[in-house]
């Protein structure tokens, strides 16, 4: 299903941080850019569990919604 990206939260335990690396968010944004999306789990209350970086890479795009599917992942398995 389709997703607003203004109603994700970006997961905050997510160990995977970006801002301090430009390079990763560019490979993701061409990767968008040329492939598009493939997948985003996410709990049931819009909790992104793996993903957060390519939520930033579709921002930047100026994507509005994302597809998601609906998982229980939790933070230490994801």
């Amino acid at each position: 299903f389709l997703v607003p990206i203004a109603d994700l939260m970006l997961d905050p335990t997510n160990a995977r941080g970006h801002d301090s690396a430009p390079r990763n968010l560019e490979v993701i944004r061409a990767s968008l850019a040329r492939f598009g999306q493939q997948r985003m789990p996410l709990t049931a209350s819009g909790v992104v569990r793996c993903g957060n970086a390519t939520i930033q890479a579709a921002r930047a795009l100026g994507w509005t919604h994302l597809a998601a599917i609906e998982s229980d992942l939790v933070a230490e398995t994801a």
